[in-house]
This record gives C-alpha cells, structure tokens and sequence, in this order.
C-alpha cells in the first residue's frame, strides 16, 4: 500500500450449499480488497454505484474508496456480498478505528448493512465470519469441520448474460423452487430475481464427466 492507504480485505464466498437455500455459505481463499487513499496497482476508484461504495456509504462512511478485486462477477462467488462487507467494513474502521474488526456488536452491524443490501445474508455472513456458516432471521453460526475442503472453480470464458426482470424472475422461481419447494418458489424468486443478479448461460467445450446433473 501507499503511505496513508488502507484496505479491508475480504474473502469470496459460495453459497446456497446443498439444500441451504440462502442459509449455508463458505467462505473462501480468494479475496476482494476495499480501500481508502491512493489506489495501489491494480485498484479501481469505485463509482457512486459499485456495491461496495453504496455499503460504505450506508454505514456512514465519507468520501471515496477504491476497490481491487480478483473475484469474477456474476459467477456464484459472492462478489457483491464481498465488497459490500468491504465497504460497510472500512467505513466502521474509517469512523471507530481498527479495533472495531473485534468487536461483536460492530461486526453485527456491518452484516446488518450487508445482508440488507444484498438482499440475503449467507454470503455476507461468509465473506464477513469465515469459515462455514450457517444464517437464518439476522443470526449467525460457525460450523465445525472435519475436514479442510478443496473448493474448485471453472470461470469459463464464453458467457451470455442476461438481466431481462421476466428472464430473472422466470430462472429465479424456477432455482428457488428446486430448493425451497413448490409453495415458496413464487416468493423467493421474486425476491431474488433483483439487480445485481443476472442470467448466465454457459456453452461446455468440453465434458470429462458428469453424474446427476440437475435440468
């Protein structure tokens, strides 16, 4: 860094594991930077309406930061959950000082902003506690492993997105149905189907192998 520039670093997340629609996420060994003072190599002042200055500035911070990022966008890595805990993050350190990175009521209030914003909060939760956690109605918990899981990612590099509300909100009902049943799907689809998500359709080049793949 810069002399004077600081960062919240914060980690990529995968969520909705297993049958833990919007309640299971885990976070993971790649990492969103948001920052105040000179850009270091790499970094991109974040406009009005990045997600993570809108978390920033909801959590009262003042003035602009920058953010560096290594995460792709719109590929179930919780990008905008990421850079929000970032931004609402660095403006209670901007405010209070680092000593608010160990405090509980502080850290609930920046998953407060974050969860709010997002509109869900597994992968706030992730980004911001680590680990596995388990959130449901604003709580959160860490849950023990076993084991040390090996998370593999293929970005490809041929994508069509979509942002159309009728496409997002058909994909949406239908994804959310799969998970939260028939009776719920209308509701959380219609809650998720809301910028920043998109549509993304994925042309495989090339299939090793496969076993029970979901239509």
């Amino acid at each position: 860094m810069t002399d004077g520039a600081w960062a919240i670093r914060v980690p990529a997340s995968s969520a909705n594991l297993g049958a833990g629609f919007d309640v299971l996420g885990m976070a993971l060994t790649l990492h969103a930077e948001v920052g105040l003072g000179d850009p270091p190599a790499g970094a991109r002042p974040a406009e009005p309406r990045h997600p993570a200055t809108v978390a920033f500035a909801r959590a009262g911070g003042v003035g602009e930061i920058w953010v560096r990022s290594p995460i792709p966008m719109g590929r179930g890595l919780g990008f905008s959950g990421a850079v929000r805990v970032g931004g609402a993050l660095a403006a209670r350190v901007q405010r209070d000082g680092r000593g608010v990175l160990d405090d509980a009521d502080s850290l609930t209030e920046v998953f407060g902003v974050a969860g709010e914003l997002e509109g869900h909060t597994d992968n706030a939760a992730a980004s911001l506690y680590g680990g596995v956690v388990v959130t449901v109605d604003g709580s959160v918990v860490r849950v023990p492993l076993a084991f040390d899981p090996a998370v593999v990612v293929w970005v490809p590099d041929a994508t069509t997105t979509s942002t159309d509300p009728d496409e997002l909100l058909a994909w949406g009902t239908r994804i959310a149905g799969r998970y939260m049943g028939a009776d719920l799907a209308e509701q959380y689809g219609r809650r998720n189907a809301v910028p920043p998500e998109m549509v993304v359709r994925v042309t495989p080049t090339k299939v090793v192998a496969k076993v029970d793949v979901a239509d």
